[in-house]
């Protein structure tokens, strides 16, 4: 134990950074919510005071947030993410993700109420968060905080863990108070915690795809595994808090008794309000009630509290959140109830088994029936896949032809035009590149696990993150040195100029180093040819059968609006893909955000012959419905002059357009003349 501390007034968010700095992350991405703020600002002061050397990044939502702390622990380094409330609501999406890819990435959460705004504290957002596989703790002061968080990665980045980690509090109550609170020597912190080492680094002498879509045995399995994670937990929680005491001298552990003389009645809480109930009970000189306080929700203390409460009469558990319509008033009271019953049987009474079947779609049948009858003790029926991480990942078998990186036995439809834009940019930007994928029809070509189609790293992303989650992974391979390496992002066009508009624009606002290529459908192919904001007015879709009655969104001149140093449109013509290569080539010599918007006829929704998807692509060019052209600094150039032929040509080989009378075209005819001379005088 050292005395090289010192105590300072602080409160929970500067605790929380203080923590932060002290575990030396490298990324941190940071939006704002009421009362989370004060730790976004603290970290940005010790950059700006140069006590703290990471890649700083505004955000533009907590989505993102959380998606870039889910790419910079992908790329290698440590990193925290947190928020509150409707913050921590909209951001839910991506700790499942976190979770399931066993990233053991820090959170912290300065709770407040959900729901109509109401910047009090109560824990509904933080309790939101305790299914999903991350280890939960909830501090009762600014103390406990930096203790907490330093020790949180400790045990996440355990070889036997694995898992993400948040640690919360009450906002404003202990966010906002200042307490005394013991400043961490930071030589013995570095002590204390090793340097972060990724389980499942990015190699590209072993490319890999993270994230793949999964059938329901492996996701099944997948989580059976996470849960054994929780339960090896248990027993390095133990050991870490141990060894804290040993260097820092502070005792930690996951229930702690107040005012135990043998009471008859227990109260069972979790928070600051532990300290308010140890001040009444003084107070009021109260003898015969004792305090549990819970700081360790996940894995849940069940042996623990069962051991504390077995003798006592009564037990009054205190809430700080409601389940409405449960059997229950409360989430602590439903976990401690179920602790006691199930620990607490007497012989009289029947045992109830828990057992688990069916997560992920898993079949089940009359083997797991018999098997749930039969009275094995067993939680879960199969066992998990884990024998390391690595089993987790996607890997390509095939060996490929020369420099091409897009192997053969992809899930592409017939006719699909991806696999051949795909082959051919990947032969340009090389090995030496990770491609993120969103949501879309890249989710299902690219990999379903456990093969992959690249001989690239490949991560999967969540449909709105494909911008941000490469913001995150670029920060993360900046901090490592690795600055030669190309980040791609290949989205869709919902992925792009609908549900991750938002995550777009404000990486072009950040001129986040990537190149982002925008494959446009001109629909949402992957889920049914539903209307997209880059659907053509007047084609047919599923979701608007009578065909589009709005202009579709102009993404190369919208991202343009944002200054970023390249801009360009591409198609599969003219071939043999000159123009589509020296634009890769291009943006692959340029530093900051590059786009190009890349024109992917699809057989299945645009309804041609899959034979035709170079032709439509070349009509689309020689009629000028798509022109071909790119923006360098702000200086747009007409990178190909078309034929310009009739457009009914390009309208009628596809059935979306088969509803179009003489005067519908000719309209659209005058359009494409109006856009060559727009166009013309810009350039």
């Amino acid at each position: 134990m050292s005395n090289e501390s010192r105590i300072v007034m602080m409160n929970g968010n500067e605790a929380a950074a203080f923590a932060a700095k002290l575990s030396r992350i490298r990324v941190y991405a940071s939006y704002l919510i009421t009362p989370f703020t004060k730790f976004s600002e603290v970290l940005a002061e010790y950059v700006k005071k140069g006590e703290l050397d990471i890649v700083y990044l505004p955000m533009e939502s907590e989505h993102s947030v959380a998606a870039a702390a889910a790419g910079a622990a992908i790329g290698g380094v440590r990193t925290i993410w947190g928020s509150s409330s409707h913050g921590v609501a909209f951001l839910f999406e991506i700790p499942w993700c976190f979770a399931l890819l066993r990233l053991p990435i820090g959170g912290y959460i300065p709770s407040r109420a959900l729901g109509l705004w109401n910047i009090k504290p109560d824990f509904q957002d933080l309790f939101s968060l305790r299914d999903l596989g991350m280890l939960l703790w909830i501090s009762e002061s600014p103390q406990e905080i930096t203790d907490r968080i330093v020790m949180g990665y400790k045990i996440a980045e355990n070889s036997d863990v694995r898992l993400p980690f948040t640690v919360g509090c009450e906002g404003f109550e202990t966010s906002h108070m200042k307490k005394p609170t013991d400043l961490l020597p930071q030589k013995l912190v570095d002590d204390f915690l090793p340097e972060y080492d990724a389980t499942a680094p990015i190699d590209f002498d072993n490319p890999r795809s993270l994230g793949c879509l999964s059938d329901s045995e492996p996701y099944y399995l997948m989580k059976i595994d996470m849960q054994r994670a929780m339960e090896r937990a248990a027993p390095v929680i133990q050991k870490t808090q141990d060894q804290f005491y040993e260097v820092f001298g502070r005792r930690y552990s996951a229930v702690t008794k107040y005012n135990w003389d043998n009471p008859k009645k227990a109260l069972v809480l979790s928070g600051a309000a532990i300290n308010t109930a140890r001040y009444a009970l003084q107070k009021n000189k109260v003898k015969d009630v004792g305090i549990l306080g819970i700081s360790q929700f996940r894995p849940f203390p069940a042996q623990e509290i069962y051991d504390v409460l077995k003798d006592v009469e009564e037990i009054t558990s205190l809430d700080r959140d409601i389940s409405l319509g449960s059997f229950g008033p409360g989430i602590l009271f439903q976990e401690v109830n179920s602790c006691m019953a199930r620990l607490s049987r007497s012989k009289d009474e029947p045992e109830i088994n828990g057992k688990i079947a069916g997560l992920g779609g898993y079949d089940i049948d009359e083997q797991t029936i018999m098997q749930a009858i039969s009275g094995k003790k067993d939680i879960f029926l199969p066992k998990g896949i884990e024998r390391n991480l690595h089993d987790a990942f996607s890997t390509c078998k095939n060996p490929g032809r020369g420099n091409e990186f897009m192997c053969s036995g992809h899930r592409a439809c017939q006719g699909c035009t991806m696999p051949i834009f795909t082959r051919h940019i990947l032969s340009v930007l090389g090995k030496n590149t990770v491609v993120l994928v969103p949501a879309g029809c890249s989710t299902i070509i690219l990999g379903f696990y456990p093969q992959t189609a690249l001989k690239v790293p490949l991560i999967h992303t969540a449909f709105a993150a494909g911008a941000s989650t490469a913001t995150g992974l670029r920060a993360a391979l900046d901090a490592l040195g690795k600055k030669n390496i190309n980040v791609a992002v290949f989205a869709g066009d919902g992925a792009t100029a609908d549900i991750g508009l938002s995550a777009l624009s404000a990486a072009i606002e950040r001129n986040a180093n990537m190149i982002y290529i925008c494959y446009d459908n001109e629909a949402y192919m992957n889920t049914g040819v539903q209307r997209s904001g880059t659907t053509p007015q007047w084609a047919w879709t599923t979701t608007e059968p009578w065909g589009k009655t709005k202009q579709p969104k102009s993404m190369p001149e919208i991202v343009a609006a944002h200054h970023p140093p390249y801009v360009a449109t591409a198609a599969l013509w003219p071939w043999p893909l000159n123009d589509l290569i020296s634009k890769v080539e291009k943006a692959k010599k340029i530093q900051g955000f590059r786009y190009i918007h890349l024109l992917g006829p699809c057989q299945t929704g645009w309804g041609f012959a899959p034979d035709k998807s170079i032709e439509m692509s070349r009509l689309a060019v020689e009629t000028g419905v798509f022109p071909l052209y790119e923006i360098v600094n702000g200086k747009l150039r007409i990178t190909y002059e078309p034929k310009f032929l009739p457009v009914e040509q390009y309208l009628m080989e596809q059935k979306r357009f088969r509803h179009l009378k003489e005067k519908d075209i000719e309209i659209i005819q005058q359009n494409v003349y109006d856009e060559r001379d727009r166009l013309k005088k810009l350039s």
